[in-house]
């Protein structure tokens, strides 16, 4: 047991907030509103069941209990998927590598939105497609799939902020 528990933290060590959200988005968790400013908050219905599960993810390392955070995620899967840890931990340091190369001429950029307003905001991206309703006062980092020729394109208007990758539209 001892071994394994080393082997859980070596991997966890290696493990930032960016590998755990790919990760997420890609098993179909959705990021949703989060009511605490330094947490992330996904929402995932898994094995076709009613109720959803919430997880929450701190921003970055610099949130208290960041490591403690991290691994209570990692032991929550692990009921939800009927996992070992290191197995889920080694699939989501595989999701960084999967989330940061460059795939048939698309590169990732990152762009942080921030709703400043005092009424909530729909957000839309189209590659990777995905909405988002923000909140009043709430921030949110993107990674949007753009040609490496192309550029985004943003549009607002009611009540809303639309992001396309040039050419897709």
């Amino acid at each position: 047991m001892a071994s394994e528990e080393v082997s859980i933290r070596q991997l966890m060590s290696r493990v930032q907030v960016g590998n755990f959200k790919t990760y997420l988005i890609e098993r179909g968790w959705e990021e949703r509103p989060s009511r605490y400013e330094d947490h992330i908050y996904f929402q995932g219905k898994m094995h076709g069941g009613v109720d959803p599960y919430d997880l929450y993810l701190p921003v970055s390392a610099n949130v208290p209990r960041y490591q403690t955070t991290m691994m209570r995620a990692i032991y929550k899967l692990c009921g939800i998927e009927d996992r070992e840890p290191q197995d889920i931990a080694r699939d989501v340091l595989a999701s960084k590598s999967a989330a940061d190369r460059s795939v048939g001429g698309e590169k990732k950029t990152r762009l942080r939105v921030s709703n400043s307003g005092i009424n909530p905001m729909q957000l839309r991206i189209d590659s990777p497609r995905r909405e988002h309703e923000m909140l009043p006062g709430e921030a949110i980092e993107l990674v949007c799939d753009v040609a490496m020729t192309g550029s985004l394109e943003i549009e607002h208007g009611g009540g809303s902020l639309t992001i396309f990758t040039s050419g897709r539209r």
